[in-house]
């Protein structure tokens, strides 16, 4: 909103890029979970041969990365892309907003039939 400047020039979690390295598939833009038959490890239970389901890799592909749909990126979440962080009121309203949603998800859903 530009109201009160922020204290940095420059986003500090993406560096004022606007964008950040995919967390759930570490920038590679694929969903590659450790395989669950060979726990991982790329052998098969006999100790001789490589696993059959992920050829010895060890993890398997499973397409496409749900959190940056196959981008490899997703927009940072401070600074909402912009590379420049928020004012100083609209990260009070960011806090207050969270604790809400915090104490929210403390109390539980509500009681049936209301």
């Amino acid at each position: 909103c530009g109201r009160r400047p922020p204290a940095a020039t420059v986003c500090e979690p993406c560096s004022g890029r606007g964008s950040m390295d995919c967390s759930r598939c570490a920038g590679t833009g694929r969903f590659m979970p450790p395989c669950r038959l060979c726990n991982g490890s790329g052998i098969s239970k006999h100790y001789k041969f490589q696993c059959s389901m992920c050829r010895g890799q060890g993890r398997v592909d499973r397409g496409e990365c749900n959190g940056c749909q196959g981008a490899r990126t997703r927009q940072c979440w401070t600074c909402h892309g912009s590379g420049v962080p928020p004012c100083t009121e609209c990260i009070e309203q960011q806090k207050h907003r969270r604790l809400q949603q915090a104490q929210q998800r403390m109390q539980g859903p509500p009681p049936p039939g209301v």
